[in-house]
Parts: structure tokens; sequence; C-alpha cells
């Protein structure tokens, strides 16, 4: 096999984030904004194609198929919500029903989501592979509660004082904390089965997976940092960088269930570690 190109899809995401964000940073702030906008709009179009090409490579009915295309239709959601936001279609609505509608596109993009994520981690109750390490996964759940405590915890309430308080715009944040914070838990129950399969087919595809999902929670604590203390020409950039490497991983993810399906870059199918 050729394992290296899956760890090619590891280190990829973050050397692209990091030249965007070297070019961002030294850039007018007029041109920053733009070209924040649009790295995260060609960063969710990518996570977009991933889920699909994952989806493509099962057949209709497939469970893994269904998995990919809850994803994909979650990242729809949350492009829809993106066009809202052009100046121009933004001052046709009454500001609103322009709120309402960016709340309700970003809930039901994080409902597919996390639907998304919890019918791709069912695997492996279907095939039973997560039996003989439910002990550790237990152990590991607890602690991922703990760090997304600290990681999301201030967000959550952040927007949810802010959402309470009438502001219709926290509504979406809102709705992003909460379905990161669930993807991030049903990724976390996986982590041992994960590792102990580490050189099996199904590795690379959670590694990056997960990988994607840390980046997003980071991202969600990062903002509401901003929200707090200001936004600037270091920040914004820097901030987004999180959510951008995230939605690239996410795509790499679906790159790799793609290859391993279809057998592109085998790699080796080996017994559980010990």
């Amino acid at each position: 096999g050729d394992p290296m190109s899956y760890r090619t899809l590891v280190w990829v995401p973050v050397a692209v984030v990091l030249l965007f964000l070297g070019a961002e940073l030294a850039m007018g702030p007029s041109s920053q904004g733009l070209a924040l906008r649009v790295e995260v709009e060609l960063a969710k179009v990518l996570w977009l194609a991933g889920a699909l090409a994952a989806a493509r490579v099962f057949d209709a009915g497939d469970y893994l198929r269904r998995g990919w295309l809850l994803i994909a239709t979650g990242v729809v959601f949350f492009l829809l919500r993106d066009v809202t936001q052009i100046p121009a279609i933004d001052a046709a609505m009454p500001p609103t029903l322009g709120g309402i509608v960016r709340g309700v596109l970003v809930v039901m993009g994080n409902v597919a989501q996390v639907s998304g994520v919890w019918t791709l981690a069912r695997v492996w109750n279907a095939v039973g592979l997560d039996d003989a390490v439910r002990g550790q996964r237990r152990v590991l759940f607890a602690a991922a509660a703990a760090l997304l405590g600290v990681l999301t915890g201030p967000s959550i309430a952040h927007d949810a004082m802010t959402a309470l308080g009438g502001s219709l715009e926290a509504v979406p944040h809102l709705a992003s904390d909460l379905g990161d914070a669930l993807s991030f838990l049903l990724l976390a129950a996986l982590v041992r089965t994960v590792l102990a399969l580490r050189g099996g087919v199904v590795f690379w595809t959670w590694l990056l997976f997960a990988a994607g999902q840390v980046a997003w929670v980071l991202f969600d604590g990062a903002r509401v940092l901003t929200e707090l203390f200001g936004a600037s020409s270091f920040s914004s950039p820097v901030v987004e960088s999180f959510r951008v490497v995230g939605a690239i991983y996410f795509c790499a993810a679906g790159l790799a269930q793609r290859w391993v399906v279809s057998a592109r870059f085998p790699v080796d199918v080996t017994s559980p570690a010990t």
C-alpha cells in the first residue's frame, strides 16, 4: 500500500492554511476582509466536495453513503446562510427576517451534520468493533466531555446569554456551538477504537475527521474571545484559520474514505493493535 498518500492529507491542510494566514496578515484591512471571506467560502466548498466524493463511492442505500450525504446537506445549509450575508441580498430582507432565516439555516445545517456524524459512528456498533474497547472508550468520553467544557463551555454560555437577551444573530452561533459539541463527543467515543485499528482501512478517515472537529471546536472558542475583546487585523485571520483548516480536514476525510473504498491508495488491513 501507500500510506504516505494518506499522511499527505494530514499535513496539507495545515500547510495551505499557514500560507493563507501569512498572506492575510500582510494585507491591509479592506483587502484582508475580502480575502478571509473568499478563503472561508472556498474551504466550505471543498468540505462539500469531499463529503459528496465519499458518498458517491458507496451504492445507493448504503449506510455510509447516507451519513456522508447528511454531512454534505449540512454544508449546503451553511453555504445558503452565507448567501444571505451577501450585502445586496441582506439589504433586500428586513433585519428581523434575515436573522430568522440565517438562524434556521444554521440550525438545520448543524442538525444534518450531527445526524451524519452519528450515522457514521453507528458503523462501529453495526460491525461490533467497539466491544473490545468499551471500557477505554468510556474513560475517553469522560475526558472529552471535560475538555469540551473548557473549550466550548464559555462560548455556549456567552452565546446562550446573548440569544436570551434578544439577539437573533447569536442564535446561529449557539446552534454551531451545540452542534460542534455533540459531534465532538460522538467522535471522542470512537477514538480508542480508531487507535486500536491504526494501519487498518478506517484509521485515516476518522483521524482526519477528528482533526477537523477539534479545529472547529477551537474556532468556536476563539470566536467568542474576539467578540469579548474585539477583533483586529491579527486576530481575525488567526481565528478564521481554525475554521478553514477544520473544513479542509473534513474534505480530506472524505477523500480518504473514497480512496479506501476504491482502493486507489490502499492501506494495510491489519489486526487491531493490542
